[in-house]
């Protein structure tokens, strides 16, 4: 029996993902969630690269892995707040995270159910069908993502630095309620 390395590999790599992720959403203090939000994204980029989508894997590293946590420190500068204090809560805050993830968690339980229960699962992995379209040139990518979608696009970057703005006014306020910086 061979092994199969790419499994294991996805294997390996998913559990950094749901690490990174649960570390993103459990840690205080937020420079370093913003570090294990980049590892994330990286190791999303990485799966990608796997699956042989070497574009999206590019797109996933540039756009994703490297711009986002750049903003979310960004933003963390621009409210200067403490950057690595760790926040106090106290049992009570502790309670109302702990009761927030068992709400979210039996969500994501009831909506898994819900939608995967119907589905029929082939009884041997020989019967899974494997959708294999052949390598995409990326200018295919690129130009339907662009000529379909562009009005979206722009107007979802319009939306974007209309929030930055936004929060870059609200940070500058020197006192809580006065408009204006």
């Amino acid at each position: 029996m061979a092994i199969d390395w790419e499994f294991i590999a996805f294997l390996v790599l998913s559990v950094f993902e749901v690490i990174g992720s649960v570390l993103v959403v459990i840690n205080k203090r937020l420079v370093r969630a913003a570090f294990w939000l980049a590892m994330t994204l990286v190791t999303i980029g990485v799966i990608y690269l796997l699956f042989l989508s070497e574009f999206v894997f590019i797109i996933q590293l540039l756009v994703y892995a490297g711009a986002v946590p750049v903003l979310v420190v960004f933003g963390i500068m621009l409210t200067r707040r403490r950057i690595m204090d760790e926040p106090g809560g106290g049992r009570v805050a502790m309670l109302r995270e702990f009761t927030v993830v068992l709400a979210v968690a039996a969500l994501f339980g009831v909506m898994a159910v819900s939608f995967l229960g119907p589905v029929s699962w082939p009884q041997s992995a020989t019967s899974i069908p494997v959708y294999n379209p052949g390598p995409t040139p990326p200018a295919g990518i690129a130009n339907s993502m662009f000529d379909s979608f562009a009005i979206a696009v722009i107007l979802i970057a319009i939306l974007l630095g209309a929030a930055m703005i936004g929060g870059v006014y609200l940070a500058k306020m020197d006192e809580p309620g006065k408009v204006g910086p």
